[in-house]
């Protein structure tokens, strides 16, 4: 099961608890995509940001060797980590790179 795809799913259609208990689910499971996610869940939500982005700086390391295998929604994460500078260093090249890598393997965002 996809619980990064199904969160965000969640997320789109303003099924904040549901998302966050699939996020959850996920990074349980391994997915380090779904850190990402929480942290997309708390911005909508409105709860603390700290424990979230502690995570995802975490799986920063198991997402970038997801993208380096091609994995759209890693790609996606990166670039939007690169874009905001949260848990990354905020780099204009590696946004447009990573968001252009997102876009050709058939990431929507």
């Amino acid at each position: 099961m996809d619980y990064y795809k199904l969160g965000r799913k969640s997320l789109d259609v303003q099924n904040l608890s549901g998302a966050q208990t699939l996020f959850r689910a996920g990074l349980a499971e391994g997915d380090p995509r779904c850190a990402y996610g929480l942290v997309a869940f708390s911005a909508m939500s409105g709860e603390p940001m700290e424990q979230p982005l502690e995570k995802l700086q975490k799986s920063l390391p198991a997402i970038q060797s997801l993208a380096e295998h091609g994995d759209a929604d890693a790609c996606f994460i990166l670039g939007r980590c690169h874009e905001t500078g949260s848990v990354s260093p905020q780099s204009l090249p590696d946004t447009i790179r990573w968001y252009l890598q997102a876009a050709s393997l058939g990431h929507a965002d």
